[in-house]
């Protein structure tokens, strides 16, 4: 005799199925290569259900355990055994959808997340995620439909917002999006998605500057949409390498002070975690707080005198301390403990910048763009700067205008351009060139004076 049913089953797997029917909590096959604290919190969360098999609570728990530490098939047998025991909790049904998304499952997802619809129509959530997996099955008119009910349901909550615009644009309806990004983008700025599909929809009707500055801001931004039910299986994660990863989301985030407490909070456990002791010295750089990191970092370096996360963060440091000597020492250790990082050529090249060793800082960028830093837009800004800076004004147009074209929406490669064009003499490219760089940053002050170079050169010519 079974002791519920058998309904959310259906979403599983044979073998999950036998582990949940039985009853029993399921295990990984071996603990052995887990961090030692994640192992314990699913041992702990699975001692929980074993005393109490029944309690649906105590398996959404162990789901939330499993879920958090990349265990999304045993997270899912545990998700659909809480809901079989109560089939009225939408959360548990909310995090069983996850698992089989997760899975590349979105028609199981849908189903389940069905579920949670009907018992929580209120969650925002439940309906643009909803929306979200119907677009990838293809369902666009009945995507539309629940990204409606998400505005519905919470007309602050943006996901909804920015879903129905996606949806809009699918149809070839953009002016009807276009409105509804603006007000996304006016409530927040820094949305890259809803950027990104303005900058579409903007182009679809010809608006191509406008389309090109909009995308120009977009890029390199994402988009941070509140889901506290999905907050909460993040929260279930344990050990150290998870919380730092965390905290690495949370940091991008600008939740600086938060972290600072948590991972001072997690040092008190684990006060000789290099990891842990360098994420916390970056988070106490990103408040500006140098000599805390400095001491962290004393501490990282005693431990392992080879860690590159280290050396970097010391370059750092000393950079914001002023020592640019002592950085650039920091930072050819970083060299030599890992060559292949371009990272730690970008960082030997920005302070020799910053010494006014121009010769030193483009052979230090050459050595970062073989080894990768020419995916940086960054490091082509650099070495323009540099090569102007030295009045070597054909190849800073030349590595301006190589910057342009990998980087189509980067305002400084422009302005680069122009000054090099204008000092080169040729000023009908330099105009060219500057007419972009206002199109994509038409607040930047640097145009007038180049406006007024370009100009120079056209009387003195």
């Amino acid at each position: 005799m079974l002791r519920h049913s058998l309904l959310p089953l259906v979403l599983l797997t044979a073998v999950d199925v036998a582990a949940a029917i039985a009853g029993t909590a399921p295990r990984p096959a071996s603990l052995d290569g887990l961090d030692p604290m994640v192992a314990a919190r699913i041992e702990e969360a699975r001692g929980a259900v074993d005393a109490n098999p029944d309690d649906a609570t105590r398996w959404l728990e162990l789901g939330r355990v499993y879920h958090a530490h990349q265990l999304v098939e045993l997270a899912a047998t545990c998700y659909a055994e809480a809901t079989a025991l109560d089939p009225g909790e939408p959360k548990a049904w909310y995090a069983l959808a996850l698992t089989r998304a997760e899975l590349g499952e979105p028609r199981d997802a849908v189903t389940a997340l069905d579920e949670a619809r009907r018992l929580a129509p209120g969650y925002a959530p439940v309906h643009w995620r909803r929306g979200r997996w119907l677009i990838e099955l293809g369902l666009t008119d009945q995507a539309e439909l629940a990204f409606r009910q998400a505005i519905r349901a919470d007309p602050g909550d943006l996901a909804g917002h920015v879903g129905l615009a996606r949806v809009l644009v699918a149809h070839g309806e953009p002016g009807e999006a276009i409105p509804i990004l603006q007000r996304v983008l006016a409530r927040d700025p820094a949305n890259g998605v809803a950027g990104q599909l303005l900058g579409g929809a903007l182009r679809s009707i010809g608006e191509e500057r406008a389309a090109r500055r909009t995308l120009a801001l977009a890029t390199g931004m994402g988009a941070y949409f509140p889901d506290p039910w999905h907050e909460e299986i993040l929260d279930a994660a344990t050990g150290v390498g998870n919380r730092l990863r965390l905290a690495s989301a949370r940091l991008a985030r600008g939740e600086v002070e938060a972290v600072i407490q948590e991972l001072e909070t997690l040092r008190r456990d684990h006060p000789d975690d290099v990891g842990l002791l360098n994420k916390l010295a970056e988070a106490y750089l990103a408040g500006g707080a140098v000599e805390p990191a400095g001491g962290l970092l004393d501490k990282a370096l005693a431990l392992d005198s080879n860690e590159f996360a280290t050396l970097i963060h010391l370059a750092q440091t000393e950079r914001l301390r002023g020592d640019l000597a002592a950085a650039l020492g920091w930072a050819d250790r970083a060299v030599a403990a890992n060559p292949r990082f371009w990272q730690a050529h970008f960082t030997r090249a920005g302070l020799l910048h910053r010494a006014g060793r121009l010769p030193d800082c483009l052979a230090a960028l050459d050595d970062a763009m073989r080894v990768g830093a020419h995916q940086s837009p960054d490091a082509w800004l650099m070495r323009g700067d540099a090569e102007l800076q030295l009045g070597r004004w054909a190849d800073a147009g030349d590595t301006f205008e190589q910057a342009s074209r990998r980087f189509p929406f980067l305002a400084q490669a422009f302005v680069g351009l122009a000054y090099a064009r204008a000092e080169q003499g040729e000023t009908g490219a330099a105009r060219a060139a500057l007419a972009t760089a206002v199109e994509l940053a038409p607040e930047d002050a640097t145009t007038r004076a180049i406006r007024d170079r370009i100009t120079e050169q056209e009387v003195g010519g």
